[in-house]
């Protein structure tokens, strides 16, 4: 059953029908701008349905993980990685409790690696009277011709 249809627009019914023709578990029809369509490319394959002719985005069911557990780190730190990761798995469908547990120990450990280098970083950072950053960040590039 498609989500958020208003049952009484003249339409809605042929809506609906076409919804119940989405592949992959895909069930609603959005009205979209053709840049719209072209950010949601950015983020992955989009595909075209073979029976209604219409751009189909179950392929981007991929990031989800990713997207969750970058808002839990920058949220919640390493621990909130972890759960960002767990949450994202389950919403993808993965239900094997040391699948879940392994992403998310990977997770607070790559949050945990990531937060220690941010860290170090920030302290290495110097700063000349001018205001110019006068050491490399530990990136691989100099910021030294950077103005603050």
């Amino acid at each position: 059953m498609a989500y958020m249809v208003d049952r009484t627009a003249p339409y809605s019914g042929v809506a609906s029908l076409m919804a119940l023709q989405g592949r992959m578990g895909d069930t609603e029809l959005v009205h979209m701008s053709k840049p719209e369509i072209r950010g949601l490319q950015s983020l992955g394959k989009i595909t075209v349905n073979p029976d209604t002719g219409l751009p189909e985005a179950f392929n981007l069911k991929s990031i989800i993980p990713i997207v969750t557990t970058a808002a839990g780190a920058y949220f919640g730190g390493p621990a909130g990685a972890a759960a960002g990761a767990t949450i994202g798995n389950v919403a993808v469908g993965e239900r094997d409790v040391g699948t879940l547990a392994m992403n998310a120990a990977m997770a607070y450990g790559v949050g945990t690696l990531a937060g220690a280098a941010a860290s170090s970083n920030a302290a290495s950072a110097g700063i000349d009277s001018a205001g110019n950053v006068t050491q490399s960040a530990g990136m691989g590039f100099d910021l030294s011709l950077i103005h603050i």
